[in-house]
């Protein structure tokens, strides 16, 4: 013990005073790494002699060279995907020594190699915190998918990712470890390839309650691998950005070759959407006019791919063109997606990767949620259909958003010197966006009439970021190994808007909205928020075993206060593999235990550290300014904090467990103060640092491998995660702030949007036992809409080598959903047991048994009180199967000799079947979108579809 104290100590004292020391070299160990089964060589392979902090990473032919003093050492080469080796090898004074390795694919279902962040990754065996991956690219190869949502729900324990409604193109919501503090809306930091991308829902002019995602622009089948960063503890490193976890999105490359080559494959998709489940005609008397909307909608999806490398490049180039109509008229999506990467080795030093993709996207938005122009709400709410609007109206009105959008990242990597690696990347993401919505002339809208309406909203977001580091490992001590990370973080996001209405249209023919006769409404705005972050992260690894890392991360910004100059966000994260102990059985090839904790936040409004803001307005008298925001000087960010425990176990290579506890709390939350009148701000409120709020949860991610045969294999992945909140603090005189409706609430004592409702606690009646009305509790908590427990299941098998059958199934418990829709509906007449209770309350004799009972039950549907209307809403969906088989080898059998080097038919379907307490049709849904403090709230929400498909892959 005293020895390896003394090591430390010296240790660190030559990580004060000489980081670059390195010691005599006299011999050089050189070598290829090659993949097992093809023979090609691996570039990027890693290969170390832990013993002195000494390694090297092949370059693009799988060669590498690494010099040391003469001696015996081990060797240790990891690649990702690939099982570790390890080999002794002896050097002579002078000599060269060739030691050649062959890595094997490895089985073992989590990995070896996690991200980090930041386009930074660490072998599995020093990994401290829990990261999450999804195969996007083997989960694509089952079906065609719509958004990238549809990857990662269920797929990562404690994620999820739905569509608020069933709308193409729907917001997206997010649910990651509490949603991030109390300030925070849930939604993480998005980086594909490196660039930073627009994820804010866009609404513009509302067609109920629905905006549409950014992340519908982009091409699921583009994506090679998701990376998840659930939580602070990992996400620590970026700042202001990683309180709501971190996503980080791979795109697809080519592979290095000795010989050039080129692959060219065509994936054609046709398919179909139709309704999933049916209004009941319990909840709706006009349930079948409901039901009669809904339509077989087509799929097609067509996508060219080529790709292919050398020994010093590779490259992927794709063109995808999808049209989806929905299961419903008004709502279709039409995207053509371009992406072109390259990737290449010029020395043995020097690396540069260039991603970019082009989107063209065109949306329309069918209006239903709370809107009286839409066709679930004219077929729901009353006894009699298309009351409030009628059908040719709605049928002809038309809102269209339509994206052009780019994306696109640089990164250069260059090794100067041995051990140390500069790293820069450049993104750029940049958005237009156009809606125009139309209500023609001629057909009666509620608050317009018969002249006809005209709106257009114009959205150009860009979003630029710099990020740079450079990386320097290095022995301290024989068994002590080091690695000294230093880098900066740069981000500038601008967003301009403008709209216009007019109305008074001549005829349906002129469509100009120059055409109307009165100006509606017109403005614009500009928001531009610029951060940046610098940080230090000290590795340090014993004996490959103990591992112990250190990061400091300073923050400025724009949206800072104007008093605050900057905030400090610090991380510590520890391991230690157990494997490499003796007394843990050899059957378990991989064990280690981890701890973390780190800090993030959650920046402030764009204006809210402005102190007084002035905004354009025209009255009677003239044009001027009025006050448009109060702002505090002082403000700072939401500061999120978090602890995470956890353990990693592989069980001979086919079984493998991760389990993680974590915990968080959130201070500084920003909450809007009203201001006293007597300030002279009028109706303002003043943004103040006053909240607070604790989570806590479990994530389970269990991979098996239970068949493994040269004619058949099968894979099992299981994921669960649970998790609690509770509101903490509001600040003073604050008791609770609610969202739409009064129904969901930020209270002290709560869960987060939690359902605080005044409950029916039973009849009223008056002496001669007429009933008079309900009667009503003190407001209470009575559900939350954010599930306790969630999770999914996938099955993978390969039989016969080409017959492929997949399988996912994802659920949600303990939590509620708000049927706005039944209990709107109960007021006016269309909730058919209401009817039927008021018929019987008619016909029986007030203060009998039989009165008293129906009073009862007919005061739980009165229409005032949503507690009525609140419902359990627990489920389990069938999410995907398909099947798959690969005609390849019977082609070529049958031809001799053919170009064909894949085909491959498949058949698969989506939310086949929902089994869930939930009276409505989908339990997933939200009316207010994927945005805001309302959730859990379903009214006349479109529900989701089921899908089916069918595909053919053809490959040269």
């Amino acid at each position: 013990m005293k020895k390896i104290v003394t090591r430390l100590l010296c240790g660190f004292a030559v990580l004060l005073l000489a980081p670059g020391l390195v010691f005599a070299q006299d011999g050089t160990i050189t070598g290829t790494v090659t993949d097992g089964e093809t023979d090609e060589p691996l570039p990027g392979a890693t290969v170390q002699i832990p013993s002195i902090g000494v390694g090297a990473a092949t370059d693009a032919n799988g060669e590498y060279t690494v010099s040391v003093e003469p001696g015996t050492y081990t060797l240790s080469v990891t690649f990702v995907g690939y099982s570790p080796i390890e080999r002794d090898v002896e050097v002579t004074a002078g000599e060269t020594v060739t030691a050649d390795f062959t890595l094997e694919v490895s089985a073992e279902q989590l990995g070896q190699v996690t991200v980090t962040g930041l386009g930074l990754s660490q072998d599995r065996s020093r990994s401290q915190v829990s990261v999450g991956r999804v195969n996007a690219d083997d989960i694509a190869e089952n079906a065609s998918f719509d958004n990238v949502s549809q990857l990662i729900s269920g797929n990562v324990a404690g994620v999820s990712a739905s569509a608020s409604s069933g709308n193409i193109g729907s917001g997206i919501r997010f649910n990651i470890r509490g949603g991030g503090g109390l300030g925070g809306d849930g939604q993480p930091a998005i980086y594909i390839d490196g660039t930073r991308v627009d994820n804010q829902e866009v609404v513009g002019f509302g067609a109920g309650g629905q905006g549409t995602s950014p992340l519908a622009d982009l091409n699921p089948s583009d994506i090679a691998n998701i990376d998840i960063i659930r939580g602070p503890a990992g996400a620590a490193i970026y700042g202001t950005d990683g309180s709501n976890g971190v996503v980080l999105i791979t795109t697809k490359t080519g592979s290095f070759s000795n010989e050039p080559t080129v692959n060219v494959e065509y994936r054609g998709t046709a398919g179909w959407s139709e309704q999933n489940r049916e209004y009941s005609d319990r909840n709706h008397v006009t349930a079948d006019d409901a039901n009669a909307l809904f339509e077989t909608g087509a799929l097609q999806d067509h996508q060219v791919a080529v790709s292919g490398g050398a020994e010093f490049a590779r490259f992927y180039a794709s063109i995808n063109h999808r049209i989806n109509e929905g299961a419903i008229a008004n709502n279709e999506g039409e995207r053509t997606n371009m992406r072109a990467n390259f990737e290449a080795f010029p020395s043995d030093d020097f690396s540069i990767r260039a991603s970019t993709g082009y989107t063209l996207n065109a949306l329309q938005r069918p209006d239903n949620d709370n809107n009286v122009q839409g066709w679930l709400g004219n077929t729901l709410l009353l006894p009699v259909s298309y009351n409030f609007t009628d059908s040719l109206a709605i049928a002809n009105l038309n809102d269209v958003q339509k994206v052009n959008r780019f994306n696109g990242s640089l990164r250069a990597t260059w090794s100067p010197i041995e051990n140390l690696s500069l790293q820069a990347t450049g993104g750029f993401d940049s958005s237009a966006r156009r809606q125009d919505r139309t209500r023609p002339p001629g057909f009666v809208y509620s608050g317009i009439g018969t002249d006809g309406e005209r709106n257009i909203f114009i959205r150009q977001n860009d979003n630029y970021n710099f990020d740079a580091q450079a990386t320097y490992s290095y022995g301290i001590v024989p068994d002590l190994q080091a690695t000294t990370l230093v880098g900066g973080q740069y981000t500038d996001v601008t967003r301009r808007t403008s709209f216009s209405t007019t109305r008074g249209f001549g005829n349906q023919l002129i469509t100009d909205i120059g055409a109307g006769d009165e100006l509606f409404d017109i403005g614009e705005g500009l928001t531009n928020v610029r951060s940046s972050g610098l940080f230090v992260q000290q590795e340090l690894v014993y004996d490959d075993t103990y591992t112990l890392t250190g990061m400091l991360r300073r923050d400025v910004s724009t949206a800072l206060g104007a008093n605050v100059s900057d905030v400090f966000y610090p991380s510590v994260t520890g391991s230690v593999t157990l494997s490499n102990f003796d007394f843990v059985p050899s059957t378990l090839s991989y064990l280690a235990v981890r701890a973390a904790y780190g800090e993030t936040g959650q920046l402030p409004g764009v204006l809210d550290g402005e102190p007084l803001r002035f905004a354009a307005t025209v009255a009677d008298f003239g044009a001027g300014a009025s006050i448009s925001t109060v702002g505090n000087p002082d403000i700072v960010p939401e500061r999120v904090r978090e602890m995470e425990l956890g353990i990693d176990a592989d069980f001979q290579d086919r079984y493998s467990f991760q389990g993680t506890y974590w915990y968080n709390w959130a201070n500084d939350s920003i909450i809007d103060a009203p201001l006293a009148s007597s300030t002279g701000f009028g109706f303002q409120a003043l943004p103040s640092n006053v909240g607070s709020i604790e989570s806590q949860g479990v994530e389970l991610t269990l991979g098996l491998t239970p068949i493994l045969s040269e004619t058949a294999r099968v894979d099992l992945n299981v994921t669960y995660g649970y998790q609690w909140t509770e509101v903490q603090d509001l600040g003073p005189n604050r008791e609770e702030i609610f969202g739409g409706f009064n129904a969901n609430v930020l209270k002290p004592g709560l869960p987060r949007q939690a359902f605080f409702l005044p409950p029916i606690v039973g009849a009223r009646f008056n002496d001669d036992g007429e009933y008079l009305g309900p009667e009503v509790g003190e407001r209470q908590e009575l559900g939350q809409p954010i599930p306790k427990h969630s999770g999914g299941v996938r099955l993978n098998a390969t039989l016969f080598q080409n017959l492929s059958l997949s399988a996912f199934a994802e659920y949600a418990t303990g939590h509620q959903v708000l049927n706005s829709t039944a209990g709107f509906g109960a007021g006016t007449g269309g909730y058919p047991i209401r009817n039927e209770l008021a018929a019987q309350l008619d016909q029986l004799t007030p203060g009998s048994a039989e009165y008293i009972d129906v009073a009862e039950r007919y005061a739980r549907t009165n229409t005032n009180f949503d507690a009525n209307f609140l419902e359990d809403a627990d489920w389990l969906k069938l999410r995907e199967v398909s099947i798959r088989y690969n005609f390849t080898e019977l082609l070529q059998n049958a031809t001799g000799t053919t170009p064909i080097n894949n085909f491959t038919v498949g058949l698969a379907g989506r939310n086949l079947f929902t089994f869930t307490k939930y009276s409505g049709p989908d339990p997933e849904v939200n009316f207010d979108g994927s945005r805001g403090l309302i959730r859990g709230q379903d009214f006349l929400t479109l529900p989701q579809s089921r899908q089916f498909q069918v595909s053919v892959t053809l490959g040269f």
